[in-house]
């Protein structure tokens, strides 16, 4: 992980079985991360640990199933952040 610790975007797409705590955990600790794509991962609901990526600034989070409540659920949760869905 330290070779990535100046990783400032990363996309991750068709994996909906990640273990997505631990992958979220290690996003967590990537200080420059600021742009996260999580398309097409079967998500309905916002992944719990994605809270924990607090200085990403930008989600992609096209092709998943958040239906519109969840979508303004999440950019409550993310309000300094732009989320695409």
């Amino acid at each position: 992980m330290s070779k990535l610790k100046n990783l400032e975007w990363l996309a991750i797409g068709k994996l909906p079985n990640l273990k997505w705590d631990t992958t979220f955990l290690i996003l967590s600790k990537m200080n420059k991360l600021n742009k996260l794509s999580l398309f097409y991962n079967g998500f309905d609901r916002m992944p719990p640990g994605l809270l924990k990526l607090k200085k990403v600034s930008y989600f992609i989070l096209n092709g998943n199933g958040f239906d519109e409540q969840e979508e303004e659920r999440m950019k409550k949760l993310f309000p300094n952040a732009e989320l695409s869905f």
